[in-house]
């Protein structure tokens, strides 16, 4: 018996996506720290809309909103290193960024 290569992709995709919606904290954040931007691509998918919501609602003003949301995610790249996982999940910390940053503004 053969298995079709398109069902084996859809296989590995739909596995791919699965890992990533149950991907731990502390594994983003250290696959996050070891640079991989395919991480922090999961982490802005998974918060940024909490993170734009925060901001605007401080603000009032999306273009001011949609800064915020970017310098926040600067941060966490450069930041990432500070999170502990024992204080608060990654979208907390997220979350927290991303109030001082509109604060800030």
């Amino acid at each position: 018996m053969s298995i079709e290569p398109s069902y084996l992709a859809a296989v590995s995709f739909l596995l791919a996506l699965i890992a990533s919606v149950f991907e731990s904290d502390a594994t983003l954040a250290l696959r996050i720290a070891a640079r991989d931007s395919e991480a922090l691509r999961r982490l802005f998918d998974r918060t940024s809309g909490r993170v734009r919501a925060i901001a605007l609602k401080l603000l009032g003003q999306p273009g001011e909103a949609d800064d915020v949301v970017q310098d926040t995610f600067l941060e966490v790249w450069r930041a990432i290193g500070t999170y502990d996982e024992a204080r608060g999940s990654l979208a907390t910390w997220v979350g927290t960024i991303a109030h001082r940053r509109a604060v800030d503004v």
